[in-house]
């Protein structure tokens, strides 16, 4: 390599990313009684904590995991420099794609970074899966030694889960790199033919195939409810998949609501459901309870409100992963077969 690639290389390399939290986006603003602690209970850095019902943020703890961000049902955890649809690639179905952080050394100078592995979504893996790449892989070679390393497990962890349960649909190779020194001993030219195409590809759509079109713009004036940016994901996801699959997919990334009798048909639900996942409609003269599970990002706002105790929530199936793959560290691995 040339002292000025050299350079180069050094100067493109990111540094570590922290969140930036937005207290309004925070639902315990919406309902002060709200008990949700799901970015406290994933944050291993004890970088947020709780103060008089209100969330705290200290940025000087966040080891920039990203998983704060995908446990908050609102997007009230974000980072600067990574869009929900960031991880949209082409269709071009020859070259394989490279997914790092920011945080490690690059194997690869046109490897898709995001902030944190740990925090790529199910959505996303399913979203991955849908493009047009044949070969997807994580470069966690340096991941063993992060402070972070727990949310890259969990991140293998959930793909094995996905591509255990649902093996027709997981079509493509996903495979991890391990050993950056193996990879970079690899044939310089060769590299180059395995990245070609990818340069513009990490803002783009999936092309023709797939098209993620994320509006983080603000509302217009008529309604005050924002859709985060995971639900614009599944919102995409279900409108792309064949209507043979649709029922398959919704029970992986949906919630689903139970209403029990005690359901007055009162408005409550339908007014504090931040994204109109809930509506009470008029049918044949009588009022019914209606619920989107696409629109839905089991915030639990519904639940909590409901005076009549009559509703309940189903997580996903997706969310299940976890418990099912077990919570024991493996070796990363072990998880998926390391790149050729």
């Amino acid at each position: 390599m040339s002292a000025l690639s050299l350079i180069q290389k050094l100067a493109s390399h990111s540094t570590q990313q922290i969140a930036d939290f937005v207290q309004d986006r925070c639902l315990r603003k919406r309902f002060n009684r709200f008990d949700c602690v799901n970015c406290i209970d994933v944050c291993a850095s004890g970088a947020i904590s709780l103060s008089d019902r209100s969330i705290h943020f200290n940025a000087r703890a966040c080891s920039g995991c990203m998983l704060c961000a995908e446990a908050c049902p609102n997007d009230a955890f974000v980072f600067s420099e990574f869009a929900a649809d960031s991880l949209c690639f082409s269709e071009d179905k020859a070259e394989p794609v490279v997914i790092s952080c920011h945080q490690q050394s690059q194997i690869y100078p046109e490897e898709r970074l995001v902030p944190c592995l740990g925090g790529i979504t199910n959505e996303h893996l399913l979203a991955l899966n849908m493009s047009g790449e044949t070969t997807i892989a994580f470069n966690v070679s340096s991941c063993a030694d992060c402070q972070n390393n727990h949310g890259v497990t969990d991140l293998l962890h959930r793909l094995a889960w996905l591509k255990q349960k649902n093996s027709s649909q997981f079509t493509r190779k996903y495979t991890v790199i391990t050993d950056q020194n193996e990879v970079i001993a690899g044939d310089q030219s060769a590299r180059r033919s395995f990245l070609t195409g990818l340069r513009e590809s990490l803002c783009e759509t999936i092309g023709s195939q797939f098209s993620f079109q994320i509006d983080d713009a603000k509302p217009a004036a008529k309604t005050s409810r924002r859709i985060p940016a995971r639900v614009q994901i599944k919102k995409q996801l279900m409108a792309k998949v064949a209507s043979k699959d649709r029922q398959p997919l919704s029970r992986l990334i949906n919630h689903r609501l139970i209403i029990n009798e005690a359901c007055n048909l009162c408005p409550l639900c339908k007014g504090i459901c931040p994204t109109g996942a809930i509506q009470v409609e008029q049918s044949e003269g009588k009022k019914e309870l209606t619920f989107d599970g696409t629109l839905c990002s089991g915030c639990g706002l519904c639940v909590s409100f409901c005076k009549q105790k009559a509703l309940s929530l189903v997580k996903p199936d997706s969310w299940t992963a976890a418990a099912e793959t077990g919570s024991q560290p493996s070796p990363l691995e072990a998880l998926l077969p390391p790149v050729e």
